[in-house]
């Protein structure tokens, strides 16, 4: 079934798969963002949202040196 779905439409399955990333995203901004940190810069909540994204990685970078 899958390789006929693609076949029909290429960009569909890549679509799903950004639609989950970003919607994780918005979800780790939305934690981010609480009372208490409402006036943090942008760059700094991207940064922040991209560490806790990224947090199983880094740590797994961390225990590797």
């Amino acid at each position: 079934l899958l390789p006929r779905l693609a076949t029909h439409s290429e960009l569909s399955i890549g679509g799903v798969i950004s639609a989950s990333f970003c919607e994780r995203v918005n979800s780790m901004g939305k934690l981010t963002m609480t009372d208490k940190t409402t006036r943090l810069a942008h760059d700094t909540v991207d940064k922040l949202v991209t560490l806790r994204i990224n947090k199983t990685t880094f740590i797994n970078q961390l225990t590797c040196l």
